[in-house]
């Protein structure tokens, strides 16, 4: 990340709103339907789907969890490619405007990005999580991301 000229691990970022305001503020809205309104949030990115020139990911923060619309036309093909190369895991902070999917999923556009800390080692895995009784007692944050 460094050589290409991106900070793993930035000082600031202000202006965080937590995705369960975000998710509050908009809980009406009708499938499909589309909002002006802008938002800057910040969580761990804990999936990733599609590829090419749209993508679907998943961001989590302390207060819920929210999906991501990223578009090649709106990021630009050299951030789009940045985006898709992350690793789950990393605390990602996102700038993006709010809309309602086809399915009713609240979902943010992602207009811009940054790398907030780069995760060293991926996630426990999704399905079958720790196994090791002992490990989710000690170290509970992996348990809790299980």
């Amino acid at each position: 990340m460094r050589e290409q000229g991106v900070d793993p691990f930035p000082h600031d970022y202000p202006g965080v709103t937590a995705i369960a305001e975000v998710a509050a503020a908009h809980a009406g809205l009708a499938d499909g339907e589309e909002t002006d309104a802008s938002y800057r949030v910040a969580g761990r990115l804990a999936a990733r789907r599609g590829q090419g020139k749209m993508a679907f990911l998943d961001l989590v923060d302390r207060s819920g969890r929210i999906q991501l619309q990223a578009k090649s036309d709106v990021l630009g093909e050299e951030a789009m490619e940045r985006l898709l190369d992350l690793d789950l895991g990393d605390l990602l902070g996102v700038d993006g405007t709010v809309f309602a999917s086809r399915t009713g999923e609240l979902t943010l556009r992602v207009t811009d990005f940054a790398v907030l800390a780069k995760s060293l080692r991926p996630p426990p895995d999704k399905h079958h999580g720790l196994q090791d009784v002992e490990t989710r007692q000690r170290r509970r944050e992996l348990d809790l991301m299980a």
